[in-house]
């Protein structure tokens, strides 16, 4: 079972992040950033790496850039998502995913 509390290495201290409180995950070449309400986290990662380290049911891949939190959607269209009052692209092929997953909440 995945942890509800993500453990990172960031400014060489390991931080703990409650998975709850990430809003979106944003890749940044071989680094993500991962945005929550009170901090911006730069870490060293692969996007593959960092989604295989989340809550499954609570995190969702619309782009080959973006991780979204699902808890934290407000609404969307076929092709943005709004997080928090922030809007983020949805790939075509990822649209279908996303929408079968948000409407299982």
């Amino acid at each position: 079972e995945k942890s509800q509390i993500i453990e990172i290495k960031h400014n060489l201290r390991t931080e703990k992040i409650p998975a709850a409180n990430i809003k979106w995950i944003e890749a940044m070449g071989d680094y993500v950033k991962i945005i929550t309400p009170e901090k911006k986290y730069l870490v060293l990662f692969s996007m593959k790496a960092f989604l295989s380290k989340l809550p499954e049911n609570q995190f969702l891949r619309i782009h080959k850039s973006f991780i979204i939190n699902i808890n934290k959607v407000i609404n969307y269209t076929s092709s943005k998502v709004n997080v928090e009052g922030v809007e983020l692209p949805i790939r075509r092929y990822r649209g279908k995913d996303f929408r079968q997953t948000i409407s299982q909440i």
